[in-house]
């Protein structure tokens, strides 16, 4: 797991490189429920292959990736509460070390 940067360059393990983390990584137990950390529009769901699967959120000026998800439980134009399923983690990313 890695912390928020912002704009500060930090050290990937994974990657062996120096980068930015504007995003915040979260734990997980294989299957566990992910659900969505706002109300927003589905602009998309897909599998990526190195992200698993994704869900992008639209809310507003907004946009909030949801990655490393199994079983994706929305697709593209559905509208989602706070809390709504989004997906389960994927086992392929609970082994992360931080």
């Amino acid at each position: 797991m890695q912390a928020f940067s912002g704009d500060e360059l930090v050290f990937n393990d994974t990657m062996k490189d120096w980068r930015t983390h504007n995003g915040m990584d979260l734990a997980g137990a294989a299957g566990d429920a992910v659900t969505a950390p706002t109300g927003a529009v589905v602009a998309r769901a897909y599998e990526d292959p190195q992200w698993g699967g994704v869900v992008e959120l639209n809310a507003g000026k907004l946009t909030v990736r949801v990655c490393g998800l199994a079983d994706i439980a929305v697709k593209e134009g559905d509208t989602v509460a706070v809390g709504d399923a989004l997906g389960t983690v994927s086992p392929s990313f609970t082994a992360m070390s931080a």
